[in-house]
């Protein structure tokens, strides 16, 4: 009876530990919770007072710069006055060190010529270099991220080097930031793809075309030391490249491509022959297209017919105006159009697919 009673005293005292302890657990949750919203009104209450005191300074003295850069005013002392000022404003803390270079940013965004050259200079002159490399030591990947925007929008050349230990990051977005910075600063644009393992997205090859776009044709890539790459996306991009730069020195590189690709790939290559205008790939255009059975690929050998060949590929028009597709007759018909073929006894079908299609070059 003893131990019965002993056990259920234990039995209770557990319990009542057990309660205690989880409301002591509760209870510490609740006052760290409580810390984080008051640390962070504290912390937000300071930076708008931060904000208050000193952004209109920034402002003013960045703007001083600017005008001053632009109408080829004012003297190397008011220069230096600006940035003793926004030295000392650097100095207080990194909070406004950021603001005065997201604003230095900007202006320099919108600014040309000497006066974005200018805005380079107080880059300089304040180190804020120094800022934006601290931020790729951060343990966050978005501050990392940032840190390399602000590098390559800052036109940091010697600072590439540092971006290539990104490109293996776990986050996605820090992987393309580091391929964006490579392809704005590294003296060879597109050297990452020499280690790309995953797709190339559309946006990011979009992006990748808009840093290019900057560049003169000396410092843009060879894309055809791309055509083999094991990563389809990355092939596409370069046959795309290949055309939007006019790189006709390319035509017998494509057309190597041409005999060992297949599928969408192919279709890739034919439109870029097509968009290059290379009239010596006529032949292995007419050959692919009496030897594939892929519809996509005869339709965009057509197109390529219609836009290049002549009046000597008209048996071959013939013989795809009577294909079983409709689509392949329909762009078979357009191709006899654009070359001006003319055709005696066509059947009623082949008759209102012309009339349609003149009527479409017409209109």
């Amino acid at each position: 009876m003893i131990q019965i009673v002993t056990d259920w005293v234990l039995m209770q005292n557990t319990k009542i530990i057990l309660v205690l302890g989880l409301a002591a657990l509760l209870f510490c949750i609740s006052v760290l919770f409580l810390s984080l919203i008051v640390f962070s009104k504290v912390s937000r209450k300071k930076k708008d007072s931060l904000r208050e005191r000193y952004w209109p300074y920034i402002q003013e003295n960045l703007a001083f710069i600017a005008i001053q850069s632009v109408t080829k005013e004012g003297s190397e002392s008011d220069y230096q006055s600006s940035i003793e000022m926004l030295r000392m404003l650097r100095n207080k803390s990194g909070i406004i060190a950021q603001w005065i270079l997201e604003e230095l940013i900007k202006q320099k965004a919108n600014l040309s010529g000497d006066a974005s050259k200018t805005m380079l200079k107080v880059y300089r002159d304040l180190d804020l270099k120094s800022h934006s490399l601290k931020k790729l030591k951060s343990l966050k990947w978005n501050k990392k991220a940032q840190g390399i925007h602000e590098l390559e929008r800052m036109e940091q050349r010697e600072c590439f080097s540092e971006f290539y230990r990104f490109l293996d990051a776990r986050n996605r977005d820090l992987r393309m930031a580091a391929r964006m910075g490579l392809t704005t600063l590294a003296p060879r644009p597109l050297s990452f793809l020499d280690h790309m393992n995953e797709e190339l997205s559309e946006w990011e090859q979009m992006s990748l075309y808009h840093r290019l776009r900057d560049k003169t044709k000396d410092q843009l890539p060879d894309f055809s030391k791309y055509y083999n790459h094991k990563q389809p996306s990355v092939v596409t991009f370069c046959i795309s490249m290949t055309v939007r730069f006019n790189y006709f020195e390319m035509v017998p590189q494509l057309l190597k491509l041409l005999r060992i690709t297949s599928g969408k790939q192919r279709v890739n290559v034919v439109k870029a022959l097509k968009d290059l205008e290379a009239f010596q790939a006529s032949g292995s255009i007419r050959k692919l297209i009496c030897i594939t059975k892929n519809g996509e690929e005869i339709i965009e050998c057509l197109r390529f017919i219609g836009q290049i060949d002549n009046e000597s590929c008209k048996p071959l028009i013939c013989k795809f105006m009577l294909h079983p597709s409709a689509d392949i007759r329909m762009e078979a018909v357009n191709a006899a159009i654009k070359l001006e073929l003319e055709f005696e006894d066509l059947n009623n079908e082949l008759q209102k697919m012309f009339a349609h299609h003149k009527s479409e070059l017409i209109s």
